[in-house]
């Protein structure tokens, strides 16, 4: 299993901020004090991210961030 975070650069972007790279989201929820992103655990980041994007019709991004 991995540990994923995801997050909507478009929906940073709709609130003054920017996320189009995992830095940039770092960046913006520390500027803004709040969190754009979810963690997740999967073994089939893939699927998930495509699942996401087909129903909500959303580009998401995501990193895998080390246990």
């Amino acid at each position: 299993m991995g540990r994923y975070l995801l997050w909507n650069p478009a929906k940073v972007a709709s609130h003054s901020g920017s996320a189009e790279t995992y830095d940039e989201l770092l960046q913006t929820e520390e500027e803004q004090n709040c969190s754009w992103s979810s963690m997740i655990t999967t073994d089939d980041i893939e699927a998930i991210v495509i699942a996401i994007q087909n129903e909500c019709d959303v580009d998401i991004c995501y990193k895998e961030i080390p246990l």
